[in-house]
């Protein structure tokens, strides 16, 4: 019986058909990577404030940072009402969430009950993330103001955030190089007692830790995530 040579060609034209969808499949679940932060290349930015002077009431460059492998979202701040249209930061933190996960957060740092004034939060919207601040005073001394600063990943685009908690006219920006996030904070308070045996706590300068935001389609090795030198 002679073969049909029809029904090969066929045959062979469906087993190609078949082998170019499943590639074009496996290259769209490649590109659909995950994210990492690439802490070998986290950076501070310049401070807002002043220098932090050491005494017994004071608590010079203390650390904040977000959990390995998170990423800030936005601020966590306590505000304190001294009247006469006069704030100042009781305390000041991060919420920080895995990149690939943006819904359950973590705080971290400088705010709560524990602390001065009222806890507020800020968060960036959805599909951005926590790159910077504009930190606002009033004498070039403390910051008493602030108002987040977004950004889009991976196009860069910045988000600059109009609304403002705390006072303040003069202002500072403090941002993240393109690419590099917010994961941390180092900041300077005093903590002062009232008459009354009281504490009080007030923010005297801040910094940010900017980490690069990468994506890998293969899963790196500890070692190539956080690389050493």
């Amino acid at each position: 019986m002679k073969p049909n040579f029809r029904w090969i060609v066929w045959g062979i034209l469906i087993l190609v058909l078949i082998g170019t969808a499943t590639l074009a499949f496996s290259k769209i679940n490649k590109a659909s990577g995950k994210l990492y932060m690439n802490t070998e290349t986290t950076l501070l930015t310049q401070k807002a404030g002043n220098k932090c002077q050491v005494s017994e009431m004071t608590f010079c460059h203390q650390n904040a940072r977000c959990p390995d492998g998170q990423v800030a979202r936005g601020f966590n701040m306590n505000v304190v009402n001294e009247g006469e249209g006069k704030q100042h930061f009781g305390g000041l933190g991060l919420t920080c969430v895995d990149p690939n996960e943006i819904f359950n957060s973590t705080k971290v740092g400088m705010t709560g009950d524990q602390y001065s004034g009222t806890e507020l939060r800020d968060a960036c919207n959805v599909g951005t993330l926590l790159t910077g601040a504009v930190f606002f005073t009033d004498d070039r001394t403390i910051p008493i103001g602030l108002s987040k600063i977004c950004r889009k990943w991976p196009t860069n685009e910045v988000f600059d955030d109009q609304r403002k908690f705390g006072v303040g006219a003069v202002p500072k920006e403090t941002i993240c190089d393109p690419g590099r996030f917010v994961t941390g904070l180092k900041y300077s308070y005093e903590r002062t007692k009232d008459n009354s045996g009281v504490f009080h706590t007030k923010i005297l300068n801040v910094a940010l830790y900017c980490t690069e935001l990468r994506e890998y389609l293969l899963e790196p090795s500890e070692e190539e995530k956080t690389p050493t030198r």
